[in-house]
């Protein structure tokens, strides 16, 4: 084997040399169309490094001629490193490279670049990955001194075009690319006797036609055309820029009839095959032979392709591709049709494209529609099917093989009048089940995971478990799970099922989790229990943007089922429930049931489509982002040995927004009492009073900032706006910490509302406002040092010693400044002075007041 391997590359070495000298120079034809550079054109965005001056392509299909120029200008040392070769492809077996002019512009003047000598002659083979060989080589010209700012214009001509088209003629190409273009043209010139059809895309513009000599010709021209932006994860079919088709062929029938005759095999040729396959399919039925050679021609004929020359259309012929054993795609789909056809099997290959959809309906009709070859099979039943014969490990018998849903294709025979449409094949399913056995609270846990997959998920698992290692495979497989579950370990071995017959793949595994529970950082008095189902995450989460403009690609044929099933070693608090979210693109449900002391937790996630409309992305992420907020389910558990409970990810707040709505309610009804109730008559001289000002400003500040201090404390901090999981907890391991809790949850709203009112009274400098503030501070701290004493009681074990002389020290601060503000709101002159508004207008009379002496105003305690 390698002494072939190194044989082929010594063959090609040889051909690379008998091919370097068909690259030649030549002056540029006079019947292309000329345009002069703009250097001054600029385009403000230089992300790419370039932008083309000039982009010009023209075809003379008399002289089978393709003339090309392109003229760049460099804008920085990006544009130097990807844009300083020249890169020219052609085919030797039936095309020859001729270069016409390469200048360098610098700073306006003209440098003459053009050495033949200087291109070198490589065959890259760019498809090599796919084991496919074009045969095609490269001339590169690797520049020298190349500059930001410089100006690189170049043209050259490939003379010949390939003769298994006979002469026929089909092109597409676009007015838009993702670089900008100065001036673009296209134009290509045929013979007045003959015809060429357009087909116009996305606003593509009528072309400019001139006929004269002889020729007509068809251009299309435009002018500082912007780069086409392209967003992510767009269908390999979908391309806004406007775009052009051109075809001599007339209808779909003209190509199937054209390339239908390279399909065809002498009598002696099919008894030769017959003889051959005589052994493996005697004494088989019907589909039990079929089957027999579908998987002789998927696993035992590689897939290996040249396609140089005429071999890019036409196929090898069976014989051949079956002694060699090997074959690109219409060599293994002609192989297959003869096969089946020695058993009586109506086969036939047929075209289509594996990119672009169902919109190969409205494409013009050429061979340059398609990219791949299958087999199409006509049943007794008059059902049609169809076979790739380029997938290898495929699974299922005759006639119930999968095959991808290529939408359209095009059956090579004379008989063929149109497109064929696909119906659709059954999508492929995986059904996954892990079992959790909790052994001890706290303590491990083990793991069984069963997965199945249908349809062609299993052909995809049989294939990846082919090309790898077991030792590999289980390397792979407990990573995927230590990121949930870091101390897991594998037992034994992965082991798999192949039910080929049926095409069920099963793959099972096993684990052992020594630490199956985790301690919160926030709260050490629990430890919790994470499932999630981490195979269906790649779905689950989506990344997209909501403003976009252009289709979103899913995959139809995702349709997965997830079980987790956890076996607890005591009975659990744990609520049934069902979720259902459905979108016109996809749907998903989630069950979780409980049942003596089982858990099952069932997912279920299809997509209904292959793509999302621009305008329906938003609606789509909204959805999925529903789905994210309930996949994950927490198992908790107190330390003390409290009851268990159960988490899903819902984040809820019923209960604490009853408590608070209540407490607002009636804290609100008490304000506007105290508001219009208690009213201090005012012994202050109307001469005496005072504005807002000295130590107050500071006050003020504070004051103010207290209500969205607390409103940030309750978005933020989910001890004061508790969940209802959080509730449920608390009334299940420690009813006093919940009542606890609920008081503390009314107080904090009241604090709220109060604080507001606080405000209101002080900035109306109310009579009342020092009174409600001595009041509201007095509470505030009296409240504090109850609430602490009564935690340190009810819970000790949650607070260490640091923890505790933490709490003193705030009940201290918190005691010394209510002493503070309480004191100077009770006996500075300056709040007397200050708060004189009243509730109901207030009289002034001296009489009333014999004792009323000259108040100083002054920051000081009256003395």
């Amino acid at each position: 084997m390698l002494q072939n391997y190194y044989s082929v590359l010594f063959i090609l070495f040889l051909f690379s040399q008998t091919v370097a000298q068909k690259i030649t120079k030549e002056p540029i034809p006079s019947w292309v169309t000329r345009q002069n550079l703009n250097q001054k054109a600029e385009y403000p965005d230089k992300s790419n490094g370039f932008y083309y001056l000039v982009f010009n392509k023209e075809d003379n299909l008399s002289l089978q001629t393709t003339y090309t120029r392109y003229a760049y200008k460099i804008l920085n040392s990006q544009g130097v490193q990807e844009m300083s070769e020249i890169d020219i492809s052609f085919d030797p077996a039936y095309q020859k490279a001729v270069v016409h002019e390469l200048t360098v512009y610098r700073d306006g003047r003209p440098l003459d670049r053009l050495e033949i000598s200087d291109f070198k002659i490589i065959q890259r083979e760019q498809d090599l990955e796919r084991h496919l060989y074009n045969g095609q080589v490269s001339a590169i010209n690797s520049l020298y001194d190349i500059r930001e700012g410089d100006v690189i214009d170049y043209s050259f001509s490939i003379i010949g075009y390939n003769p298994v088209h006979e002469g026929k003629f089909s092109n597409r190409f676009s007015l838009q690319y993702s670089i900008p273009i100065e001036w673009y043209r296209y134009a290509v010139t045929f013979p007045q006797d003959q015809n060429i059809n357009f087909k116009l895309f996305n606003d593509a513009p009528e072309p400019k036609t001139i006929k004269q000599s002889g020729n007509t010709t068809y251009s299309w021209e435009a002018k500082s055309i912007p780069a086409m932006l392209y967003e992510s994860n767009a269908p390999g079919w979908y391309d806004p820029s406007p775009m052009v088709e051109l075809s001599q062929f007339k209808n779909w029938n003209e190509v199937a009839t054209q390339y239908s005759k390279y399909y065809k095999v002498s009598n002696s040729e099919k008894e030769w095959l017959t003889s051959e396959i005589e052994p493996l399919t005697k004494g088989l039925s019907k589909e039990e032979a079929a089957t027999k050679l579908i998987n002789l021609v998927q696993d035992e004929i590689r897939y290996l392709g040249f396609e140089d020359g005429l071999n890019s259309h036409k196929p090898s012929s069976p014989k051949t591709v079956y002694e060699r054993r090997f074959g690109d795609c219409k060599d293994k789909s002609f192989l297959l049709s003869e096969l089946l056809k020695t058993q009586g099997i109506n086969a036939q290959p047929i075209l289509v494209n594996s990119y672009y959809g169902s919109s190969i309906k409205d494409r013009s009709p050429s061979p340059f529609a398609f990219d791949h070859c299958i087999v199409q099979v006509q049943l007794d039943t008059n059902k049609t099917i169809f076979i790739d014969p380029t997938i290898s490990d495929q699974g299922g018998k005759f006639p119930d093989i999968y095959y991808p849903n290529y939408e359209y294709g095009l059956t090579l025979n004379t008989r063929t009048k149109n497109l064929i449409k696909f119906s659709k094949p059954k999508k492929p399913e995986i059904d996954s089940k892990e079992t959790f056995e909790i052994f001890e609270i706290g303590g491990a846990a083990s793991l069984k995971v069963v997965t199945k997959y249908k349809g062609s998920a299993a052909d995809n698992q049989r294939s990846v478990f082919a090309s790898s290692t077991i030792e590999n495979m289980n390397q792979s497989y407990t990573d995927f799970y230590s990121s949930l579950y870091p101390s897991i370990k594998m037992e034994g071995s992965i082991e798999t099922v192949d039910e080929r017959d049926t095409n069920v793949f099963i793959v099972k595994e096993s684990y052992l989790i020594d630490s199956l529970w985790t301690t919160p950082t926030n709260n050490k008095s629990y430890i919790v229990a994470e499932f999630r189902p981490m195979s269906l995450e790649t779905y689950l989460y989506p990344t997209a943007s909501t403003n976009r403009t252009m289709p979103f690609y899913i995959d139809s044929e995702v349709k997965y089922k997830h079980h987790i099933k956890v076996f607890f070693p005591e009975a659990w608090t744990i609520e049934n429930d069902q979720t259902k979210i459905e979108n016109p693109n996809f749907k998903f449900s989630q069950s979780i049931n409980y049942k003596n002391a089982t858990l099952d937790i069932i997912n279920e996630y299809e997509h209904l489509t292959d793509f999302i409309e621009p305008a329906d992305v938003s609606t789509y992420l909204a959805d999925h982002t529903k789905v994210q907020e309930g996949i994950t389910y927490q198992l908790s558990y107190t330390k003390n040995g409290g009851a268990m409970l159960s988490e899903n990810d819902s984040e809820s707040h019923f209960l604490t927004n009853g408590i608070m709505f209540f407490s607002i309610l009636g804290i609100s009804i008490l304000c506007w009492l105290l508001y219009s109730k208690i009213d201090p008559v005012v012994t202050v001289k109307p001469d005496h009073h005072q504005s807002i000002g000295g130590w107050l400003i500071l006050f003020a500040i504070g004051i103010t900032l207290t209500p969205i201090i607390l409103l940030v404390q309750f978005a933020k901090n989910p001890d004061f706006y508790i969940t209802d999981y959080s509730w449920k907890f608390l009334f299940s391991t420690n009813l006093k910490l919940a009542v606890l809790a609920i008081f503390e949850t009314i107080f904090n709203a009241s604090f709220l509302i109060f604080s507001i009112f606080v405000i209101i009274l002080f900035y109306k400098r109310r009579s009342s406002a020092p009174r409600m503030i001595v009041f509201m501070y007095a509470v505030v701290c009296a409240f504090q040092i109850i609430d602490n004493a009564i935690i340190l009681q009810i819970a000790p074990e949650d607070y260490t010693v640091a923890d505790r002389q933490n709490i003193y020290f705030d009940i201290t601060k918190l005691t010394l400044r209510s002493a503070v503000v309480i004191c100077y709101f009770l006996m500075a002159d300056r709040v007397k002075n200050t708060f004189t508004k009243t509730y109901k207008k207030q009289a002034w009379d001296t009489e009333s007041y014999p004792e009323e002496r000259k108040i100083i105003a002054t920051d000081s305690p009256s003395v």
